[in-house]
């Protein structure tokens, strides 16, 4: 019987053997298929301590799509760029920029994106030395960059909060994210608590696969595409974008960016915005509370700057002539009854004799050419902005 019993473990280990060497096998050759026939990029989020959603410090990898191939490099703080001092060296300012994947940019080089065309400009100029800081995230909202500057941004030290509002799909984000609670004062972070023990053993797993697994990057991709509502992200396969948040309102119907079009403003876009506004009061609150400039720039729609989209979406939404710039006039009008400076960036790009060109065509993003024109056509703010923190430091 010991010696039947000793050959049916040995039988059983033999088959587990096996079977452990079949699957693995299998991983093996399906990440290699992967990798050969539809490669995917890598992803780049992390999760800190604190429940902050940034990038992996330390991370240098190759970001690519099917219109560019760029070489990202994520500094110690979890930021897109070089190292951040963690104290101003004497007579510095520093600008601060927040945003979501257009100010990130990883669709290009680190020397072309926004936050850097602003800082060669700055070198090239005469005055006080000055520190622009890219802290974009893609999949951030405006709740979620308030969060960053509550959690990270003020550590820094900055001067300047230059806030990189997407139209796009801030407000959208916003709503999907419902990280601060209003309905007391002041308002509070309605966050979901951070993961702690085996759940961040697991998220620590998927994030390893994240970055260095091309088949689970497509296993996650695919299975989010399925349904929508993000089957990945209940299955565990995908982290939702951006912060931990509490849970939305399950009656709310996802906001189609479209709706900024229409003669009639929608009941959820109306709400979107609201809480968009509340948001943006925080923020300017907590700068003047500190006594830094906010600036926002207004990032528009590829299809409000190019022509032949515009006319091919106008026509197809029967959208009234004068609609192109509606997002524009709301978000210009409710920043400026709250007394926050706007550099809306729709007629500059309009004007730019290349302007079908600013956004890649399958990607959607800026080009470089797209990153360079909005940092030339912030430049004047932020020039007026140095010149006066240098007057009040010679004072």
């Amino acid at each position: 019987m010991s010696g039947s019993g000793t050959t049916r473990r040995a039988g059983l280990i033999g088959r587990l053997a096996l079977l452990g060497f079949g699957i693995a096998s299998a991983l093996l050759i399906g990440e290699l298929a992967v990798r050969l026939v539809v490669p995917m990029p890598p992803a780049f989020s992390w999760l800190r301590h604190d429940g902050l959603v940034l990038h992996t410090p330390g991370m240098q990898a190759t970001y690519f799509r099917q219109e560019f191939r760029t070489h990202v490099r994520i500094n110690s703080l979890g930021l897109r760029g070089s190292e951040v001092p963690p104290k101003k060296a004497p007579g510095t300012l520093r600008v601060l920029v927040l945003g979501d994947s257009y100010a990130e940019g990883l669709q290009v080089a680190g020397d072309e994106v926004l936050s850097s065309r602003l800082q060669a400009a700055f070198d090239a100029d005469e005055g006080p030395r000055v520190e622009v800081v890219n802290a974009g995230v893609s999949g951030y909202g405006t709740a979620d960059e308030l969060v960053l500057l509550e959690k990270l941004g003020w550590a820094l030290e900055p001067d300047l909060v230059l806030l990189a509002f997407c139209v796009h799909n801030d407000v959208k984000d916003n709503l999907a994210r419902p990280l601060y609670d209003f309905s007391s004062d002041p308002p509070r972070r309605a966050e979901a608590p951070p993961p702690r023990g085996l759940a961040l053993g697991v998220l620590r797993t998927k994030e390893l696969l994240s970055r260095r697994s091309q088949l689970y990057q497509l296993l996650r991709d695919r299975t989010d595409d399925l349904q929508p509502g993000g089957l990945a992200v209940r299955l565990g396969l995908k982290r939702q974008k951006g912060n931990v948040a509490a849970a939305a309102d399950a009656g709310s119907r996802p906001l189609d960016h479209m709706a900024w079009f229409e003669m009639e403003t929608p009941p959820e876009l109306a709400k979107g915005v609201d809480y968009t506004r509340r948001l943006l009061g925080r923020m300017a609150d907590e700068c003047k509370e500190r006594g830094v400039p906010m600036l926002v720039a207004l990032i528009p729609l590829r299809d409000q700057v190019s022509d032949p989209r515009w006319e091919a979406l106008r026509a197809k939404r029967s959208l009234a002539p004068h609609s192109r710039a509606r997002p524009q006039e709301t978000l210009v009008g409710m920043a400026t009854d709250m007394g926050i400076e706007v550099v809306d960036l729709l007629p500059v790009l309009l004007r730019s004799p290349n302007r079908e060109s600013l956004y890649f065509d399958i990607d959607g993003h800026w080009t470089a050419a797209g990153h360079q024109v909005a940092a030339d056509a912030l430049k004047p703010a932020l020039d007026s902005w140095r010149g006066a923190a240098a007057t009040r430091k010679a004072s």
